[in-house]
């Protein structure tokens, strides 16, 4: 699904959406059943993005953040398989253009004021006919199927023997996390009880950490202590 009905359960759903789908199903195929580069990236990628909380009604944000940053794809590569990145990128470039800001009045006529005095690289700095452009793309299938012709037309950078096979991924669920929202103080303790018996915090140093604790965390800090 793509991250406008996600985020917009009440949007109308056309044939843009469809062509964002098609990024995502082989983003999905291709993570669940091929090798990557770095497979301990690749569950948290896929419960995030592919399977976002609801949030009060509406869908998570992650696919619009993923197209814009494109921040996994930056982590990750699909070994042997050049053009597949290529694809996945481009792919995520042009359906970005959906969740960006228009371009205001004023970028508008500072780009039009670049043209008309003939700037040699007005189309490098305008926003405005970079988004118009990526913007015109959707306008039909065209620019989507392009893509993928593109990515396919070369068999020398796909494999030759390529059979899918199902990948298992361990999750490490690692040590628990400091966060700042629900401050815990796990690290304090142990550092505390690895410097020794001799090493004991003084009432009122108990005292504040118990003031600045949410309550939630207070039984379990106290009976960790």
């Amino acid at each position: 699904m793509s991250a406008n009905l996600i985020s917009n359960i009440t949007g109308l759903h056309d044939y843009r959406d469809d062509l964002e789908s098609s990024l995502y199903t082989l983003l999905w195929v291709t993570l669940m059943y091929s090798k990557s580069s770095d497979p301990r990236m690749v569950p948290v990628f896929l419960s995030s993005v592919f399977d976002p909380q609801p949030q009060e009604g509406k869908g998570g944000f992650t696919k619009g953040d993923f197209l814009q940053g494109r921040m996994f794809l930056k982590g990750v590569s699909f070994p042997g398989r050049d053009a597949l990145h290529f694809l996945f990128d481009e792919l995520a470039r042009m359906f970005a253009v959906r969740y960006q800001d228009a371009p205001t009045e004023t970028e508008r006529n500072a780009s039009l004021a670049m043209r008309e005095t003939g700037h040699t690289d007005w189309l490098l700095h305008s926003y405005a006919y970079k988004y118009d452009k990526q913007k015109t793309s959707l306008d039909s299938h065209d620019a989507t199927i392009r893509l993928f012709d593109t990515a396919l037309k070369d068999r020398s950078q796909w494999p030759r023997n390529d059979p899918a096979e199902k990948q298992i991924f361990h999750v490490d669920p690692g040590h628990e996390q400091v966060i700042k929202t629900g401050w815990r103080t796990t690290l304090f303790v142990e550092q505390r009880e690895n410097q020794g018996d001799e090493v004991e915090a003084e009432p009122n140093e108990v005292d504040d950490y118990q003031m600045s604790m949410p309550k939630p965390l207070l039984g379990s800090w106290i009976q960790t202590r």
